[in-house]
């Protein structure tokens, strides 16, 4: 019997030394990460108006072709008004990446073909969003913000973060 009473004693002992769960607050963030959050998306949105207005006298100074923005945040050499945009459809593509300077990021014609239904495009989001309206064999530029393109992260290797990009597009 004492056995017993020594193992429950014991028991009672070790489980009472248990540290207790921490739980966030209700609205499930704590300040300084609400804080931080804000601070980070006014800096995003900052750092999009900028080059956004980079973007825009880049046309007016060395565009040597028109350029048309788009509903996406990005300029495009194809107006895609009066154009159907093909959903559903399998792409062949080629694309190639450069940047305001006209700098090849991965030399040419370090051009990517893929073929891809346009639901599981994991690409760009421009380049998913261009094709759309791309016909067959047809060709355009892209003038992407770095937001649509590969962000504060860059791509791990080449792209720096925060690059906007000049991409050239082809479907095949």
């Amino acid at each position: 019997m004492k056995k017993i009473y020594i193992i429950a004693l014991g028991t009672l002992c070790f489980s009472a030394c248990e540290k207790s769960k921490v739980y966030s607050p209700a609205n499930g963030m704590n300040a300084p990460i609400a804080n931080d959050m804000e601070q980070s998306k006014k800096k995003n949105k900052n750092r999009n108006q900028q080059e956004r207005e980079f973007i825009k006298n880049w046309i007016k100074e060395k565009a040597k072709q028109n350029f048309y923005p788009t509903a996406m945040n990005y300029w495009s050499s194809i107006d895609f008004k009066g154009r159907k945009a093909s959903n559903g459809v399998l792409y062949s593509y080629e694309y190639s990446l450069s940047d305001f300077n006209a700098t090849a990021i991965y030399p040419s014609p370090a051009v990517v073909q893929k073929e891809v239904s346009p639901i599981k495009i994991e690409e760009l989001k421009a380049v998913e969003d261009a094709l759309k309206y791309l016909k067959p064999n047809e060709e355009m530029v892209l003038l992407v913000p770095s937001s649509l393109a590969y962000g504060i992260l860059g791509d791990g290797d080449k792209i720096p973060a925060d690059l906007p990009l000049i991409i050239r597009l082809k479907r095949n």
